[in-house]
């Protein structure tokens, strides 16, 4: 009996799966989309007959052909061998699409179920999924604990109605008549305030605890064991679950900051911050200090910690200055010990002051050490107006640098405030080519107390320009906005006409305000606090249901300004730094991650990794990396010896020791030698660039770029050019590359055009196959111990250059002791290298590659 008739028998139905291949819905897909690949096509013989054209045949076939055409075209984008899931940008993609539509975007969620469908993929809803055992503990957990709330909440119900009943049943009982006597005399007593309304009770001023580290809040219940030894930022829910944080066990600085996104972004970071698009950072974790007392004692303080120190004398505290003093500016330096200036580096600080009332006595212009307010004619006041500081340092610095503050303010005379504003104020830092039309579009300014309005029809013009250096150098505005989740999602500024953009010119030269400044709101305590009691999400979104379609809620009075400050800065790279208070910061940065750009795209989120790229790319030292001497320095040591170690696994032991910065080995003595940043320049008018440094310390830090292959990582050793040994030597000059010549072009190419006649090609491609391959290169031995001269610090592939560069640490004295000159590179001699600017990089485990090196600016 056949298959067909034992079928038809039976009374069950048929698996399918077990059918031929021909019911298979897989094959039936492959059948399908070759069909559709396909196209149909009719043959001329039926338009020739006799040697004759039948030109109405000829036509209709020609006609078939081309429908035959656009049905293939119109068929083929269904018959793809891309899947649904497969469509999704990277940055959109989840380990579970393949298998469940929820995690494919709205648009494709239907084929991709129809798709599923075709192919019987096995889907698993989380209802249906069977827990796992890890899983059902944690179900039982919950309800366990759901049971025993229930049981406190009713217990708690009951003491509650329990005693509102025993108070209400004393009430009527112990209304004696000496307690209404009592009432009456209370009555009676004299109130200055009766005639103007009732009396009202103020609180007394809250007592700030000066030079005393502050701690901060309490976090909710559920989330407090889990900042036992460490600090969330205001965004770590954000952050949390898109982004690598540290180990739980192992925080960063004590705070739980974000490293580097889950999705490969090391190139989108490049585009971002060079082409298009927007970076933003969460640096809260950034310390901050306030300082508050007469200017004359905040001057002493700043310039015993070597402020201003290695500028012109004539530089930060004359007329230069004056921007900065004033409030307008801010100034970018290097922290040094006390009266140690310019060794004792500790940490780079930016330096704001708050900008007095303008009603108040002017600041003079002249310097401070030379000229008195008697000398300029001007009435000396009783007590002189107190200013206040904000320094903000790096949080691997901090406590060294508040032991030194607090030290020279205690002996200051006026003494000076010292106060921990770690977390009172928050900060986020943009960077981009569109960073400036993100925060236009984010940031709504609000009239400040005196009615002034230039900021708020100032700054929404700003959206336009691009990039961030066409604003002034270390440029400050502050001013208030209101709460952007009011404005939620936000929309794309418009653009602004031509003669709108060409009236921003005159404005970026005078540079509004820098007119009249006014005392900034971030400075008073009242002021941050008040503006930490926004509205909770439900009421906003109440307030939003109200509201028209399409139309953003209106401000009500009882909504909080927020004040904020933003300032510029150059260096290491182009970016803009958002000051303000430290639970504020979670309501600004929602809306600006959801900011549709008008280059397309949003804003993308970045962690302290891209903070290093970026430094990296502008070719600056990042800190504390860079600077392997310095206390944060040597720290920063020990964790890239951590990840080494767990790299190296069971070989840590035999490479341990490469690991490290022997600086003994280079200097010839135990102790460590110092190391800071190298210069400061002045810009065009004359007003410097608030980013001093000390003068040549023994270690100097230097760019590397590689003259042929090779990458440069951490713990490289740099070497100079052999100075014992000349055929060694001579061997490491030969090693300079031939220029117009690549790796790739050691080979003849094995074919030619085919406008070439086949015969000379084939010729060619014997010969070419014939060809006999150059030997490599020998790679000379590394010079002897007596010429390492520093090590590298940062290296990676430069996707600026396209190329190997690092940057590093040496001694300069041994570097420049080469004897210059000029060497030619190759047979051609087109290449002039200069001698005293050539060194030996070997990275760990590798072998040396010819570097040149500049110093740092």
């Amino acid at each position: 009996m056949s298959n067909t008739s034992k079928n038809a028998g039976s009374s069950q139905p048929s698996n399918k799966r077990k059918e031929g291949p021909a019911q298979n819905p897989r094959s039936q897909k492959r059948i399908k989309a070759m069909e559709m690949r396909n196209i149909a096509a009719q043959t001329t013989d039926k338009a020739f007959s006799n040697g004759e054209l039948n030109i109405d045949k000829f036509v209709k076939a020609r006609e078939f052909e081309i429908r035959a055409l656009e049905d293939g075209l119109r068929n083929s984008r269904h018959g793809l061998s891309q899947r649904a899931f497969q469509e999704v940008p990277k940055d959109l993609r989840r380990r579970t699409a393949s298998h469940n539509v929820k995690r494919v975007p709205k648009r494709l969620r239907k084929r991709a179920k129809r798709e599923m469908i075709e192919d019987n993929t096995p889907t698993v809803t989380a209802r249906r999924r069977t827990p796992s055992g890890q899983q059902r503990l944690r179900n039982e957990t919950a309800k366990k604990l759901q049971k025993i709330s229930s049981r406190l909440k009713l217990k708690q119900q009951k003491a509650k109605e329990a005693k509102a009943a025993q108070a209400k049943d004393d009430s009527k009982t112990t209304d004696t008549s000496a307690t209404k006597a009592t009432r009456e005399n209370l009555m009676e007593v004299d109130d200055p305030a009766t005639e103007h309304g009732p009396t009202s009770v103020s609180a007394r001023k809250a007592r700030v605890k000066t030079s005393t580290l502050k701690s901060p809040d309490q976090p909710p219940a559920k989330f407090r064991k889990r900042q036992l030894h460490k600090v969330w930022l205001p965004t770590h829910i954000f952050h949390a679950k898109r982004a690598h944080m540290p180990p739980p066990a192992q925080p960063l600085w004590k705070f739980a900051i974000p490293m580097t996104p889950t999705a490969k972004c090391y190139r989108p970071t490049h585009r971002a911050a060079n082409e298009r698009g927007v970076l933003a950072w969460d640096t809260s974790y950034m310390s901050t200090i306030g300082l508050e007392g007469p200017e004359k004692s905040i001057q002493t303080v700043l310039r015993a910690m070597g402020v201003g120190c290695n500028i012109d004398p004539n530089g930060l505290w004359s007329w230069n200055g004056r921007k900065w003093r004033q409030g307008t500016r801010i100034c970018e330096v290097w922290l040094h010990e006390r009266e140690a200036c310019p060794n004792g580096a500790i940490a780079p600080a930016t330096i704001i002051w708050n900008p007095i009332e303008p009603t108040e006595e002017p600041i003079s212009t002249t310097s401070v050490s030379d000229v008195t307010m008697e000398d300029a004619g001007i009435s000396r006041p009783k007590k002189p107006p107190k200013r206040k500081v904000i320094i903000r340092t790096h949080p691997a610095a901090f406590m060294q640098v508040w032991e030194l503050v607090i030290r020279l303010a205690k002996v200051a005379k006026p003494t000076v405030t010292v106060e921990d504003l770690r977390f009172e104020i928050g900060s986020i830092e943009v960077a981009g080519p569109n960073a400036l039309e993100a925060m236009a579009g984010v940031l709504h300014p609000v009239p400040n107390a005196s009615g002034d309005s230039a900021v708020e029809d100032f700054f929404p013009r700003l959206a336009v320009l691009s990039p961030i250096s066409t604003l002034p150098p270390n440029a400050l505005m502050s001013f208030s906005i209101s709460d952007p989740r009011l404005r939620h999602p936000p929309r794309t500024v418009p653009n602004l006409t031509p003669d709108a953009i060409s009236s921003l010119l005159p404005l970026l030269a005078t540079w509004p305000p820098d007119v009249r400044p006014h005392p900034n709101a971030l400075f008073d305590r009242r002021t941050r606090q008040k503006a930490t009691r926004l509205p909770s999400q439900k009421a906003l979104n109440r307030r939003r249901a109200a509201s028209l379609p399409g139309v953003f809620p209106a401000p009500i009075p009882t909504d909080p300004p927020i004040p904020l400050t933003l300032f510029v800065s150059r260096k290491p790279y182009p970016r803009i730094t958002i000051l303000l208070p430290w639970k504020c910061v979670s309501p600004v940065w929602t809306p600006l991650m959801f900011y549709p750009l008008s280059t397309g795209g949003t804003p993308r989120f970045a962690g302290l990794k891209q903070q290093q790229q970026l430094t990296f790319e502008a070719n600056q030292p990042w800190f504390p990396g860079d600077f392997p001497t310095t206390p944060a320095g040597r720290a920063w040591e020990e964790v890239q010896r951590a990840e080494a170690k767990a790299k190296a696994g069971c070989q840590w032991k035999q490479t341990s020791d490469l690991y490290k910065y022997d600086w003994g080995a280079i200097t010839g003595s135990s102790g460590v030698p110092t190391d800071a940043p190298n210069a400061q320049s002045k810009d065009a008018e004359g007003d410097i660039h608030m980013t001093d440094s000390p003068t040549r310390p023994q270690l100097t830090t230097v760019s590397l770029s590689m003259l042929a292959k090779g990458t440069p990582g951490p713990f490289a050793r740099i070497y100079r050019l052999p100075t014992a040994d000349s055929a060694l030597r001579t061997e490491w000059l030969a090693q300079i590359p031939t220029p117009g010549r690549t790796a790739n072009q050691t080979r003849r190419p094995l074919t030619l055009p085919l406008s070439v006649p086949r015969r000379e090609r084939n010729a060619y491609l014997a010969a070419a196959l014939l060809q006999e391959e150059e030997e490599p290169k020998r790679v000379p031995k590394l010079p002897g111990a007596e010429d390492l001269v520093g090590y590298v610090t940062t290296g990676e592939q430069h996707l600026g250059v396209g190329g190997g560069r690092g940057i590093g640490s040496v001694v300069l004295e041994k570097l420049e002791a080469i004897e210059s000159g000029v060497a030619k590179g190759g047979k051609r001699g087109e290449r002039k290298v200069d001698l005293g600017k050539l060194c030996i990089v070997c990275a760990v485990g590798g072998v040396g590659r010819l570097a040149k090196w500049e110093v740092v600016s």
